[in-house]
């Protein structure tokens, strides 16, 4: 029965084979990504990003010293080698352990299945005999044992399956014979890719060149005239000229202010006095009008109204006067104010601030010669020759750098198989068959223990009792199954756990050492670190480019990702090409500015004075603030006639009460003729009340704007003319001039070379690069031995219950206790225990019956 199992499980395995074989390798590969995601994240456990030490140590440290004794003999290790190993021991500390453990078990299982086997044939001790006595509870263990076994080797059977997978993807990526681009193929062909974009960069660079210069130039005047502009205001603010200026300025402003309202109201004085005698002209003839009035009220007019105008009337009188002391201190105000003339004054200022302004023409003016010669030089065809020179150097050494290594690729060798030389991938297609058939072995190996363990499980669970007579569906036939699954799992266990802790080592170090980085799992610090261990490798292995320092990596690979960088930017290539060429003449440029102007500091502030005269304008301010306006606009606020209001009220209310057509027209001619006098009284009052606050604010804000303005604008004048104010604002003038430099020597960079090269594209050609190698190639290797891992750790715990329960299918006869069962005299019952006497218990097990 054992070997029709064999032939059945190994057809299995076959079947799996093919299935794997026809079924689309897109297919094949969604199917299995998730598996392949979560035993990445499983290296990413046992190795942290943190702890890792090759790429960020050992790789640095070795291109180092390689390079050092390259050019000095005699020159020591520059690096602490013991300290390193043993940090990098200590990062594969997740490794040793998972190691120790393998080998643990590559010796215990097989040993323990050697003293299994003894004790069963030897000894006779284990497995059980075909005529012992079950034991009571044997029916729910053996279905309990058979469950748990079927869950585990159906476990087991994922395993193999994402094996047979894993094997069946490799071999899509390195059999040419399968219609498709094999993966170093493909990694020759897109390393070709990558250099044939590089080598047309050079040429592009060449034509934007000159339109890049052309902006470039067309930018320096601005950027020279606003750093002046800068230089000027600079030293405007540290001597505080611009402070003082701006006081001054708003002095005179004041002062014309002050000027303005004190002349309003002398001129409205004598029209405000007029006024006032109207006011009582119209109180004398109202008197004389309504004289009376108590006892002659118009009819239907309200008496109490009558009353209150007689009683009123006569003692109404203009509370205000023409305040001729007030028009006499306003007068000498005015006469004062005069004596400035703030007109000339403020020509003065004006014309100051002028020549401050001016600081920055002269200075552009001094610059203007060199900046000439400095445009007409970066025109040149020398110069420009020097832009994309560079750019053609760089970028020309990394295309033979590429395209060397994508010649190594597609280098011939000695095909180890056929003894005949052939290209890198027809030897790599005829060893991988080798590996290829080789993996399809050993998945099958554990494909038929799974296919014996579920055929003993079959038949134990659903056979009757291995009687003599018994039909080849019995209970014996699944142990016997079960048997030969245990013998073939401990003899082939050692070697499938010696094959998948290789391949774990390899892949899993490959993955955890190199390709984590490529693919951006270890984030920007990996890529960085790679971006310092290829500097050091192309320095090494390549002279042209060991003067360079670029972000490949981090900037191909992560930079140009992000869609709108430039491959300036992400190669970090404009501070490369600025620090040798362009910026030389563009930053000697500014330099020699900033030498020019040193020499020539005192011409830029020779034509400022602010050494101004404002000691009348001082005294004269000072002199009019102090006049006492207060009490002439307190008698500006008190109203005209004191209650008169009441009084106007009661001719309004008679006006509208009264019946006679004579009385109405009499009162409303008389409310109206109070009312326009009151009036034109009032906005006359208003006026000049406004006139004369207007005039001692402003001589308030004047007295503190200008107290000490003489010896503030000396101040400033002398601190506009200190030399180290000069200095510090020329500093100043050529940062913002180096800075606004900068950047236009960066943009005139990308012109060249950003347009020159597609950034997204190469990062796409690059990543296919790295794809391959590194997702297509290696995830399906370390998927292989991540199934066949899952597989031996399941097959432990099936040894045990296939044991056991090859012990338990081989019971023959039913429990003693349970021949007391009222069932047990059924006939059908006893035929299927065949017992008739307790001798039968002791005969030796019947023939046939393992």
């Amino acid at each position: 029965m054992a070997p029709s199992s064999v032939t059945l499980a190994l057809a299995a395995a076959v079947c799996i084979a093919a299935w794997t074989g026809t079924a689309s390798a897109d297919s094949l590969s969604d199917s299995v990504q998730p598996f392949y995601e979560v035993t990445e994240k499983f290296l990413d456990f046992i190795q942290p990003f943190e702890e890792s030490a090759l790429v960020t140590d050992i790789f640095t440290a070795l291109f180092n010293d390689t390079v050092k004794s390259s050019n000095s003999s005699s020159s020591p290790p520059s690096y602490n080698w013991q300290k390193i190993i043993s940090r990098y021991w200590e990062s594969m500390k997740g490794y040793f352990i998972l190691v120790c453990i393998g080998l643990f078990l590559i010796i215990f299982v097989p040993l323990a299945g050697l003293i299994t086997c003894c004790c069963r044939c030897c000894c006779k001790s284990c497995g059980g005999k075909g005529s012992q006595m079950e034991k009571r509870g044997s029916d729910w263990r053996r279905v309990l044992y058979g469950v748990l076994l079927i869950v585990l080797t159906t476990a087991m059977v994922l395993g193999v399956v994402l094996a047979f997978i894993s094997n069946e993807l490799v071999r899509e990526q390195m059999d040419p014979s399968r219609g498709k681009p094999t993966m170093l193929a493909n990694f020759s062909l897109h390393m070709a890719g990558v250099a044939g974009m590089l080598s047309e960069v050079p040429r592009r660079a060449r034509n934007n060149s000159f339109s890049a210069v052309n902006a470039l130039i067309a930018d320096i005047y601005p950027a020279v005239g606003i750093s002046m502009v800068s230089l000027r205001d600079t030293l405007g603010s540290s001597s505080k000229a611009d402070a003082v200026l701006a006081d001054a300025l708003r002095a005179m402003q004041l002062l014309g202010d002050a000027h303005r309202h004190s002349e309003s109201y002398v001129r409205h004085h004598s029209n405000y006095s007029g006024n006032l005698n109207n006011l009582n002209l119209m109180l004398g003839e109202l008197r004389s009008n309504l004289s009376g009035i108590e006892l002659d009220c118009p009819f239907n007019a309200i008496q109490a109204d009558c009353n209150l105008i007689g009683s009123r009337l006569p003692t109404l009188r203009v509370t205000q006067n023409d305040s001729q002391t007030g028009l006499l201190n306003v007068t000498q105000l005015n006469g004062l104010m005069r004596e400035v003339n703030n007109t000339e004054l403020t020509l003065q200022l004006l014309s100051a601030r002028e020549a401050l302004n001016n600081v920055s023409k002269v200075g552009t003016e001094i610059v203007t010669d060199y900046a000439n010669a400095v445009v007409k030089s970066i025109n040149s065809s020398a110069e420009l020759q020097v832009i994309w020179g560079t750019v053609e150097h760089l970028f020309s050494s990394l295309n033979s750098f590429i395209l060397n290594n994508s010649y190594k690729v597609n280098s011939t060798v000695v095909n180890p198989v056929t003894q005949r030389a052939s290209s890198l991938d027809e030897t790599a297609a005829h060893l991988d068959l080798i590996r290829y058939g080789s993996f399809i072995a050993i998945a099958s190996l554990a494909s038929v223990v799974i296919v014996l363990w579920y055929f003993g499980v079959m038949y134990g669970l659903c056979g009757e009792p291995p009687y003599e007579d018994a039909r080849c569906c019995n209970k014996g036939v699944g142990a016997d199954c079960l048997t030969v699954g245990l013998v073939i799992g401990f003899i082939s266990y050692a070697l499938l756990f010696i094959v998948t802790l290789a391949l774990f080592l390899s892949g899993g170090l490959s993955d955890t050492e190199v390709c984590r980085y490529l693919t951006g799992r270890a984030g920007a610090s990996g890529y960085k670190e790679l971006d310092s261990d290829l500097n050091q490798f192309m320095r090494f292995s390549s002279p042209r480019l060991s003067v360079y320092s670029l972000n490949l990596v981090s900037g191909l690979l992560e930079g140009c990702s992000k869609g709108n960088e430039s491959i300036t930017a992400a190669l970090n290539i404009q501070n490369l090409v600025q620090g040798r060429h362009i910026s030389q003449r563009v930053y000697g440029f500014v330099n020699e500015s900033n030498d020019l102007l040193m020499k020539r500091r005192s011409d830029l502030v020779a034509k400022v004075a602010l050494d101004l005269n404002f000691t009348h304008a001082e005294s004269v301010s000072a002199a009019a603030a102090a006049q006492p306006l207060i009490p002439f606009l307190n008698e500006l606020h008190k109203p005209l006639i004191e209650g008169s209001e009441s009084v106007f009220a009661a001719i309004q209310n008679i006006s509208i009460t009264a019946s006679k057509a004579t009385d109405k027209a009499r009162f409303v001619a008389l409310f109206n003729y109070l009312n326009l006098n009151m009036r034109q009284a009032e906005m006359l009052q208003q006026s000049q009340f406004m006139s004369l606050d207007g005039l001692r604010t402003s001589l308030r804000q004047l007295n503190a704007t200008v107290s000490e303005i003489t010896n503030r604008l000396r101040d400033a004048h002398n601190s506009v003319h200190t030399l180290y104010n000069i200095e510090i604002a020329i500093k100043v003038a050529m940062a913002n001039l180096t800075a606004q430099l900068g950047f236009k020597v960066q943009d005139t960079i990308e012109l060249v070379v950003g347009a020159a090269a597609n950034c997204a594209e190469l990062h796409q050609k690059l990543k296919s690069l790295i794809d391959g190698p590194c997702v297509k190639l290696l995830r399906p290797l370390n998927g292989f031995w991540a199934g066949m891992g899952l597989c031996l750790i399941c097959m432990l715990p099936c040894l045990v219950l296939a044991f056991k329960l090859a012990n338990l299918f081989r019971k023959t006869h039913k429990n003693q206790a349970d021949y007391s069962d009222n069932d047990y005299s059924n006939a059908t019952y006893r035929e299927f225990y065949r017992i008739s006497t307790i001798s039968q218990l002791l005969k030796p097990p019947l023939q046939g019956v393992k």
